[in-house]
């Protein structure tokens, strides 16, 4: 599987997901793909998708993971 890479990465917010679990989410700059090792279980797939494409995804329900919602939040793609 192809992996993305960036030439750098801004961090946004680092909140609790759990009492025990810390995120951190982070916007990536410059992405490109590149070959690597990933583990498979954290990464189902990588997908280019247009910000208007995304948009419908959203209001059809088809995006529901909070922290993908809340970092597209944090960048001001969805209110």
């Amino acid at each position: 599987m192809k992996r993305v890479k960036s030439s750098g990465s801004a961090p946004m917010l680092r909140p609790w997901a759990t009492p025990n679990e810390l995120i951190h989410i982070y916007s990536g700059l410059e992405l490109r793909k590149a070959d690597t090792v990933i583990d498979e279980r954290e990464i189902a797939s990588v997908e280019k998708v247009p910000l208007e494409k995304l948009k419908s995804m959203i209001r059809e329900r088809l995006i529901l993971d909070g922290k993908t919602l809340l970092g597209l939040s944090l960048l001001r793609i969805i209110p």
